[in-house]
């Protein structure tokens, strides 16, 4: 179990949520899904690994940009505030790879879950609309850029 913990300056309030976590081959894995929805199983497919595991650095410097882009925004956090953070950090993926593949899309919306897990203390079926939610708004902001043989084959 490996826990993560933010600080929000506006709240001057740290954050933290724990996640499982595992060795494999000398580098730890986090399971960042716990908060996702139940996907059709051709959506599990096309990612290609159920559950998808996040190398540890790797998710722990999303979850700083996320929590940078959250800073950057300023003020109260806000279900808004984490959404806009889930599209910059989708934005920045795009302008570094210059694409933005489901495994992705879906492990930033999972980040953006998590964060909104930490904060607030809701039931499960508003985790699951805010990753929707972090779905769509990325498929309309960036349409183009979305690896678009995986996508539109099921939405």
């Amino acid at each position: 179990m490996k826990t993560f913990s933010f600080y929000i300056p506006s709240e001057n309030y740290t954050y933290s949520f724990s996640l499982e976590s595992e060795v494999r081959n000398g580098i730890t894995y986090v399971d960042a899904t716990k908060m996702r929805p139940q996907y059709p199983p051709e959506v599990n497919l096309i990612m290609q690994v159920q559950p998808m595991l996040s190398e540890l650095n790797d998710f722990q410097n999303d979850l700083n940009t996320f929590v940078s882009f959250m800073k950057q925004i300023g003020g109260k956090v806000t279900r808004d505030m984490i959404i806009q953070a889930h599209l910059m950090l989708c934005g920045k993926h795009i302008n570094q790879y210059g694409r933005l593949i489901l495994n992705d899309l879906f492990s930033y919306a999972d980040l953006a879950t998590l964060v909104a897990y930490a904060i607030y203390q809701l039931d499960m079926d508003a985790y699951y609309k805010l990753h929707w939610q972090c779905i769509m708004d990325a498929r309309h902001k960036y349409p183009d850029s979305l690896y678009r043989n995986q996508w539109e084959k099921y939405y």
